[in-house]
This record gives structure tokens, sequence and C-alpha cells, in this order.
């Protein structure tokens, strides 16, 4: 006898028609070791007449399995298709009478025909919208992401240090409708989804359950169903600008979103996108050093740092990476007007990674008035003639190293332990340090 496994006409969709459809056939009852031509290749049926393999299949195609004996016995199991949130879908055959993905074991009778019938039902009362991030370097050539999700240099050679460990991007919605020949919005909501963009998620994220429509009341008991608008927008990060060529743009009353949008199930599902592409950056270290018999080594000196743009408006937003004494530690975000508090004692330093070219940066140490303090500027790798004072300003067209030298020195009074005088010291310095970012003791894990 023979028997044939058959697969018909599937559903909705161009993808769906052209998919690869896998079972899994098992036979007992053979005839061991018989060289049956439809066996795959390595494939042979044991001593006790039994045999596993599988089988792929597309629309329409068949599968027939000849010269089999009366004491054939089948099992057919389809790979189960999962429900997604874009559609639902339902497995049958029929050789089982409970339906389902499998035939259950059957008996073979003369030309038997196995027919698997998979039916797809697209959701289309909801959005799904997959929101994507793309890296690239200064080239404009796109940054490639490891299995990790790390993002890597254009070359693959190291990871890229200038991405941020997070990035915050919004989804937002408004309600449109029509009035008069033009289009109005409504409930706009800038920030309806905060995305979080990261390495976990390899730089993308999918959004379920979105709504379409609104019915919203327009007076006098009548409504009106208003259409959903979705727009994507994010706070860019620090070193890296945003591409516009080729973005959609969506005007939503006074203000303008532009991002990248490809729709991938008619009316249902689409891919929402932003570009950043890496701009010439620089580093600047912050180095201390305590000096001076009186010279408090184990004291925190505050200090603020003010960071601006090439054009004099407050470098702000996530990006800038701060690294101290040597340890990646985060990614930081500055202040509004673009200062970050931080405080370093003897022999510690501070790195601020990913610094775009022409930011200007104010430096000033506080609370160290009864000390002596020198500032040393190391540009191109040439140190600058030490200056004194407890401010230092300056323009990133290299990497820089700016360090602080703090001197006290004198006869100490007689009856004077210095160990309690430098333990005052040091709880002073505590107190008066509170609201400064302590990197050293304050790690946060990436």
């Amino acid at each position: 006898g023979s028997a044939t496994l058959r697969t018909l006409e599937l559903s909705e969709d161009t993808e769906w028609q052209n998919a690869e459809f896998t079972f899994t056939v098992n036979f007992s009852g053979l005839v061991p070791e018989y060289p049956y031509s439809w066996l795959p290749s390595g494939k042979a049926v044991d001593k006790n007449g039994n045999i596993s393999f599988e089988v792929k299949l597309k629309q329409g195609e068949s599968k027939e399995f000849s010269d089999l004996p009366a004491t054939a016995k089948y099992t057919i199991t389809e790979e189960t298709l999962t429900d997604t949130s874009l559609a639902e879908y339902t497995q049958t055959n029929d050789a089982n009478t409970d339906d389902g993905a499998s035939t259950s074991q059957q008996t073979v009778k003369d030309k038997t025909s196995v027919t698997f019938t998979n039916t797809k039902t697209l959701l289309h009362d909801k959005y799904v919208i997959t929101v994507k991030k793309t890296w690239l370097d200064e080239n404009g050539i796109e940054m490639p992401i490891a299995a990790d999700g790390t993002i890597m240099k254009a070359d693959r050679s190291a990871a890229e240090s200038t991405i941020p460990s997070f990035l915050n991007t919004y989804l937002g919605r408004a309600l449109r409708y029509e009035a008069d020949g033009k289009t109005y919005y409504m409930s706009v909501e800038p920030k309806f989804k905060t995305v979080k963009l990261n390495k976990a998620n390899k730089w993308q994220q999918e959004i379920r359950d979105l709504e379409k429509t609104k019915t919203v009341s327009t007076g006098d008991n009548n409504t009106a169903i208003y259409d959903y608008v979705y727009f994507l927008w994010e706070d860019c990060p620090i070193a890296y600008e945003s591409l516009t060529s080729g973005t959609v743009t969506e005007k939503i009353n006074l203000d303008e979103y532009k991002f990248y949008r490809e729709m991938t199930v008619a009316n249902t599902a689409y891919t929402y996108s932003l570009k950043n592409q890496k701009m010439p950056t620089y580093s600047l270290l912050v180095d201390k050093t305590v000096t001076g018999n009186l010279g408090n080594k184990t004291k925190d000196f505050s200090f603020v740092i003010r960071f601006n743009s090439a054009d004099g408006s407050p470098l702000t937003g996530t990006g800038l990476r701060a690294t101290f004494n040597g340890t990646r530690n985060r990614t930081i975000t500055l202040n509004n007007d673009g200062t970050f508090p931080f405080t370093l004692s003897h022999n510690e330093k501070i790195l601020f990674e990913g610094l775009p070219k022409d930011t200007t940066y104010t430096l000033v140490e506080n609370q160290a008035d009864d000390y002596a303090t020198t500032i040393t500027r190391t540009e191109g790798g040439t140190a600058q003639a030490p200056v004194d004072g407890k401010e230092i300003s300056g323009k990133l067209i290299s990497n820089q190293e700016i360090s602080y030298k703090n001197d006290r020195s004198g006869t100490l009074p007689m009856g004077i332990d210095l160990g309690i005088a430098a333990t005052a010291a040091a709880a002073l310095a505590a107190v008066t340090g509170i609201g400064f970012l302590k990197l050293r003791r304050r790690k946060e894990t990436e």
C-alpha cells in the first residue's frame, strides 16, 4: 500500500503562503532494514521496523510513502504554530477526528491520504509597533550588533565606547480628526509610552495592543470615531546626531516628529526607527593630588563641571560616559544647565568620554579655601604652565587632562593631634559633600 501526506492552500498573505512547515513522521511495523525509496538520506529502518524523520512542505506540496506493508502504522505530527500579537493559528488533519497538529497513531490502508490544514487569522483591531534603534559611525556606516546586544565598531574590532548603556525613546500619540477641510489633533500624549532601548533587548522593543481609534463625544449626544496617530522621538544621546533623510514627518499641532516608518503588515504592524550618527568626540580627564604636611588625603573635594555645546547652549541629555579610577562606571545624565557635580580625593580621577568636538567646559573646585591650588592642563600630550586658582575653562578640540594639585603646608600648633584634625576634616567633608556624586561609593551596574 501507499500513503500520501498533503497540505492544502493555507491562507491570507504572501509570507504565509510561501512558508515551509515541518512534520515529524513516525512509522512502525515496516520491513526491517528494507531500502524504501522515500527514506531520507542517512536514514534507515531499524531492526524492529521503526523509523522517525522530518518532512518539510510548503502550500500545495505533498510527499508519498510507497511499498508500505499491511502491518505499517504511522503517527504524523506537525510542528506547533504559536499565536502572536498579529495572528492566531489553528491546525487540523483529516486522520484524527479530534483534530490538532498530530494524527495520533493510525494504521496504513491502501492509498491512504492524510491532509493537514493550517488556518491563520490576522488580527487587525490593534496596532503593533516595533521601535528600533540604528547606530552609525562617523562615516555613516551602520555599526553591527553582537550576539549579546553590544554595539560594535563598523569593522567589529571592538565595542563602540560612546554607546550609552540605556536610551529613553518615546512613543507618542494623538487623536486626529478633520473639520472644515483641515486636520486637527487633540489629546496629544508625547510620552504615551517610554521605550527602554538597551543592550539587553538588542536596541529594539515590540509594543502591542495599541488602539487604532477612539469614540469621542462631539456634543448634543453625538459621537464620532477619531483615528490615533503614533509618532516617535528621543532625547538624542550626547556625541550623536539624529538623521532625518528619508524620514516621515508627523506634524502634531506646532511640533514636528521625524522618524523612519515601515509597514510590515497592512494597516496593522509597523517598525518605527531612529538613526543616530556618531560625531567626532573627545575625552576629558580630571585628576587630583593632595600634598603638604597638613593636607588631608582622605577628604572628598567637591567639583562642579559645566559643559556647553559649540553654539553656547548647555550640553544636555544622556550618553555621556563617566569612568572612575580606570573602572567603567556608568552612563550619566547632565543637569538641564549642563552641569554635573562630583568629588575626588587624593590620587583619584574621573574620565568623561564621548564629548562632541568644540564642547566648552568650566570646571570649579569648591570647599578648598584652606588649600593652595594649582591647575595644569595637558592637551595633545603637552602640559601647559600651571595656573593658580580653583577654576579653569577650555574647549575640546582634542583629548585633554586637567590636574588639580591642592597643597596645605605649615607648622602644627603644639598639642594638636594631626590624626584628630584629619578625622575632623574628613567628617566635615562628609557633611558638606552631601548631594554630590561620589562615584567610588555609588557605582551603578550597567
